[in-house]
């Protein structure tokens, strides 16, 4: 529920403000979603992040289409990345 609190905030300020969702990706979840499982237990867990991974891409993709800029980025690029997409928004004249 916190998620669709934060979608609903974050397009509420549109078209007056150009909002940019700078997302961290979860490198492990991602590792783990991928894995093969070698039990049960590794194909709940893989099942589970699987399933997180689709709620968050449909989150990001709702986002996306309410006109939200999204930034979706592993942690140790995330700093090089909102600044490199703050530039590219200034030359282009959106901000």
């Amino acid at each position: 529920m916190l998620l669709l609190r934060v979608i609903a905030h974050t397009v509420s300020l549109r078209p007056r403000h150009l909002p940019l969702a700078v997302v961290l990706r979860d490198p492990s979840l991602e590792r783990l979603a991928n894995a093969r499982p070698q039990d049960a237990d590794g194909a709940f867990r893989r099942a589970a992040a699987e399933e997180l991974l689709l709620a968050r891409a449909e989150a990001l993709g709702d986002m996306r289409r309410r006109g939200v800029l999204v930034l979706d980025v592993p942690p140790a690029g995330a700093a090089r990345a909102v600044t490199d997409r703050y530039g590219k928004l200034k030359r282009e004249g959106k901000l």
